[in-house]
Formats: structure tokens, sequence, C-alpha cells
């Protein structure tokens, strides 16, 4: 119950659909492309923020910049493999200096070839910008994510503290780009959110009857990025469709395992982990437990579950179809 509370309120939401000024439904092979490059933005931003952090004298777990890269990797090599390359090698010395006294300039080295990177991948960031705020909310790591595991596990609050403090950073940049009434209106949900991110570190009166509304509220934002960006972003709106794109996903990483490219197989996965925990777990937690245990053993477990993850989501689609 613990795990499900924190989510109940945006499965309520997303099954309601109350953005009555959402984007036009993509086709499923459309909106799978669209979360898989919503991941890779929000990849090449956070490892920018952990490499950052690192440099800062923050602890930062090597898996973590690991987990950044999975997000883009693939796309990187291709679109500049000389970027590709440079950044494999300057997160390769962070790893070996670890701990050393070369540390700090092996960071810096690292740090200019992940700006580098993000340039490649996000060459107009102002258009982007929307995408990264919705990602910031929603996904691993981020406002939501972060305050529901913390419920259970303290150490991962403050990695949605610091999503919070960036949302805040990029809506500001935004903020020109939306009317007045939008603007008010997001000021008055983020003021909201901010009383469960106080500091750094967990309150310990925090309760998690009250935290399940974070959710709702960060749908809440992520419908005004819509209407200001015109773009669709929430896309656990509609769970049926959402349920087919994480199949495409799905179908493209174990293809991509079997070429084998593990690169793009990762990007995929990664991709589709984040909406499968942002929107879809929570409902089959309530409606179909062992389906949702199922996936969440089968994202585990790729490329070996592959066959098994499909049928699965096939499932789950049965479970959340009217």
């Amino acid at each position: 119950m613990a795990r499900l509370r924190p989510f109940l309120a945006a499965a309520l939401l997303a099954l309601a659909g109350l953005s009555a000024n959402a984007a036009p439904a993509a086709d499923a092979a459309a909106r799978a492309d669209a979360i898989v490059a919503a991941s890779r933005i929000y990849g090449a931003e956070m490892l920018v923020q952990h490499l950052a952090a690192l440099g800062a004298g923050a602890p930062v777990d090597p898996r973590t910049l690991g987990d950044d890269v999975t997000r883009f990797g693939g796309a990187l090599a291709v679109r500049d493999p000389v970027a590709a390359g440079q950044l494999s090698g300057a997160l390769a010395a962070v790893t070996s200096a670890a701990g050393g006294a070369d540390l700090a300039a092996a960071v810096g080295k690292a740090q200019d070839a992940a700006a580098r990177a993000r340039a490649v991948l996000t060459p107009d960031r102002d258009a982007s910008r929307p995408v990264l705020i919705a990602e910031l909310l929603l996904a691993h790591d981020g406002v939501v994510d972060s305050l529901r595991r913390s419920l259970d596990d303290r150490s991962a609050y403050p990695a949605g503290w610091r999503a919070l403090r960036l949302v805040e950073a990029e809506w500001g940049l935004l903020r020109t780009h939306a009317s007045t009434e939008r603007a008010q209106e997001w000021e008055t949900v983020i003021a909201k959110i901010r009383r469960f991110y106080p500091n750094p570190t967990i309150p310990e009166d925090i309760d998690p009857e009250y935290a399940e509304d974070v959710v709702g509220m960060s749908h809440h934002l992520v419908t005004i990025l819509e209407q200001v960006s015109g773009a669709e972003l929430d896309f656990g709106r509609d769970l049926p469709a959402l349920v087919e794109a994480l199949s495409v996903a799905v179908t493209r990483a174990c293809d991509a395992f079997a070429r084998p490219d593990i690169a793009a197989a990762g990007e995929a996965i990664l991709a589709a982990r984040d909406w499968y925990h942002a929107a879809l777990e929570p409902v089959l937690e309530f409606v179909e437990p062992t389906v949702a245990m199922a996936i969440e053993w089968d994202l585990d477990n790729a490329p070996t579950e592959c066959g098994a993850m499909l049928a699965d989501l096939r499932a789950a689609g049965a479970a959340v179809t009217p």
C-alpha cells in the first residue's frame, strides 16, 4: 500500500483524462518515438547536472552517470560519433580517478564532453524545454518518483528536491511564452509542491496521505506545459494508448537486443520504464497486481524476458481498456 498510495491520484487523473486542451493523440509508433526522444533530452541534461554536482564535491553514484548515458548513448553515437567517443573516454577517466587527486580535472573534462553531447541532442534548448520540464516532474529521479520512493527509502528524496529546483529554473526561461492566466495557474500549483520539498533532506513529518497529491499536481503542471507548447507531454493520460506505445518501444528494444544494438535497446527500455512507473503501474497494482509485478520483473531482466514482456503488456492493455 505504501507504494500504491502516492501514485493513486496520478492513476485516477490518467484514467479520467482531465485535460480538455491536450494535444491530439499520436499513433503508437509516433508516441513511442516521442517517449524515447523525451528520455534522451532528460538523460543529456541530467548527466550535465550530475557531473556538476560531482564537481562541487557531492557524492554521485557512478551507476547514475551510466544510466544517464544509457538514455541517449545510441542516438549520440549515430549523430556525432566523435562526441560519443569523447564522452565515453571522459567518463572512463572519471571512474579511474575516483577518490584521487586527478578527479577534479577528470570531472572538468567530462563536463565539457557532456555539454557537447547535450548540444548535439538538443540543439534548440528553448524548443525542448517543455519536454525537459515534464520529464523532471514525472521521470525516474524526478519530483514525483523521488517523493514516492522516499516514503520507503529516505535517500531518494534529495533527487526530487534537485529536480524541483531545476523545474523552477527552466520554467523561469519558459514563462515568457505563457499567458498571464497560465503563469498564475503554474505558480499556484508549484507553490503547493514546494511545501513537500522545503529542504534537500526529507522532513520528519511528511504524510503519505498528502504526499500523493504531488502526483496530481505534477500532472497538472504538465498540462500547463502542453497548453503553452502545443505538444503532447503527458503520455499517461490515455492508458490504452500508452500501453500500445510501450509495446512498440519494447518491440524495438527486443529487436535491437537481437541485432545486437545494446545502446538502442537500452534507450527504449529506460524510456518505457519511466512511463510504466509514472502512469501504468499504479493502476495495475490496483486492478491486476500480478501483471504489475510481472512487467516490473520483465523490465528489470530484459533482454531475456522480451517475449514475456510483450505478453504481459497485452494483459495490461486488456486490464486498462474499458
